[in-house]
C-alpha cells in the first residue's frame, strides 16, 4: 500500500523548514543514503548548465533506481515534486511529465497541486495500477525521465525550479526528504532571493487603547513583484478560547468620494499593491483593538503574526510581534 499521506506530510514539513535554501544550486545529482538498503536512487539533470526559458522547451531530469542485491525489490515513487519560490507560480505556469525509459515497465502518473500551492506533485506507478509498486529484478536498474517546463506567465522573481523525489522501499522505509533532488535554472537564474515581511509598532493593547503596527514587505527577489501580494495578519491572546478577542483594522486613505477610515481586516487580510521594485519596500498600517476581555487576569500574553499565501513558506516569509493585552 502507498503511504501517500506520509509522503505528503514530509513534503509539507520540508517546505515549512525552507528546504529551498538547503538545496545547493550546483546539486545536479544526489548520492544514495544508507549502504544497507537494496535500492540506490539517483536524480540528475540531463543538461545541468542549460536553463529553462518561460514559454520555451522543457528540460529533463533522469531518475534511476538500481537494485544492487541478488533479490527482487519493490519501490513506490510516492512523490516527484517540482516547486519554486519565493513567489507562488500562477496556475498552469509549470508543467511536468513522467515517462519510463529502456526496460522499465510502462508508467502512469497522477498530478496534484504541490504543498501550499507552490508547484506540482506526481505520484508515479505501473501503468494501470495506481496503488501498485514497481518490482525491480535483482541487479537491475529502472529509469524514468521527468520533463519540466515553465510557461510565459512564470514570475520573473523565481529563477530556480527545484525537483525532489520521495520514495518508499519494500513498503516500509521512507526515503527522499530532499536528499534526492536537483535544481534547474530559469532564465538567467539570477532571481529567487527572499521577499521578507516585518512588523514594527506598539506592543501593548487594552480596551479603548489600540496599538498601531506597521506591516512592511521588502523585496529582495531580484525582480519587481508584478502582482498584488496578499498578507494575512493574525492576532491572538493566550488563555481560554474566547476569553480575549482581538480585531485588526487597516488604514485606508481617502480616495474619490470615500473618506479615510479604518477597515476591518480581521478575517480578510490585506493586499500590498503590485509593483514593489527589487530591493524596495511597501508598508501598510494596522490598528489592533481589544474587541472583548473576559479573562480574570489583569493581562494576557499575545502575539501578532503576519504571513502571505503568495510566498513560499520559510522562516523568512513571516513576522511575529509579542503583545501584552491589558484588561
Amino acid at each position: 500500500m502507498r503511504s501517500r499521506t506520509l509522503a505528503t506530510a514530509a513534503t509539507a514539513a520540508l517546505l515549512t523548514a525552507g528546504i529551498a535554501v538547503a538545496l545547493p544550486a550546483a546539486a545536479n545529482a544526489a548520492a544514495p543514503v544508507g549502504p544497507t538498503l537494496p535500492i540506490a536512487l539517483t536524480v540528475s539533470a540531463d543538461a545541468p548548465g542549460k536553463a529553462l526559458q518561460p514559454g520555451g522547451p522543457t528540460e529533463t531530469v533522469t531518475i534511476k533506481a538500481a537494485n544492487t542485491t541478488a533479490k527482487a525489490a519493490d519501490i513506490n515513487l510516492e512523490d516527484v515534486s517540482v516547486w519554486s519560490g519565493p513567489l507562488a507560480p500562477k496556475p498552469g505556469s509549470l508543467s511536468l511529465k513522467v515517462t519510463s525509459e529502456g526496460a522499465t515497465p510502462a508508467t502512469g502518473y497522477s498530478l496534484s497541486q504541490g504543498s501550499f500551492g507552490f508547484g506540482l506533485d506526481a505520484t508515479v506507478f505501473p501503468k494501470g495500477h495506481p496503488d501498485g509498486a514497481f518490482t525491480i529484478p535483482a541487479r537491475t536498474t529502472f529509469e524514468w525521465q521527468v520533463s519540466v517546463g515553465v510557461n510565459k506567465n512564470w514570475p520573473a522573481n523565481d529563477g530556480k525550479v527545484n525537483l525532489w523525489v520521495t520514495f518508499e522501499e519494500q513498503g516500509k522505509t521512507l526515503h527522499g526528504h530532499g536528499n534526492y533532488g536537483t535544481q534547474l535554472s530559469v532564465g538567467q537564474g539570477t532571481t529567487g532571493g527572499p521577499v521578507l515581511l516585518s512588523l514594527s509598532g506598539g506592543t501593548k493593547v487594552a480596551p479603548g487603547r489600540p496599538a498601531w503596527e506597521k506591516v512592511t514587505v521588502t523585496n529582495h527577489s531580484g525582480a519587481k513583484i508584478a502582482e498584488p501580494l496578499r498578507v494575512m495578519p493574525y492576532a491572538f491572546a493566550a488563555g481560554p478560547v474566547n476569553q480575549v478577542n482581538l480585531g485588526l483594522f487597516e488604514w485606508v486613505g481617502a480616495h474619490g468620494n470615500v473618506k479615510a477610515h479604518w477597515q476591518d481586516v480581521t478575517h480578510s487580510g490585506v493586499v500590498v499593491a503590485a509593483g514593489v521594485a527589487n530591493n524596495a519596500s511597501a508598508s501598510t498600517w494596522l490598528e489592533l483593538r481589544v474587541v472583548s476581555y473576559k479573562a480574570t487576569a489583569a493581562s494576557e500574553a499575545g502575539a501578532l503574526v503576519v504571513s502571505s499565501p503568495d510566498l513560499l513558506p520559510t522562516t523568512e516569509d513571516q513576522a511575529r510581534e509579542s503583545l501584552t493585552v491589558l484588561r
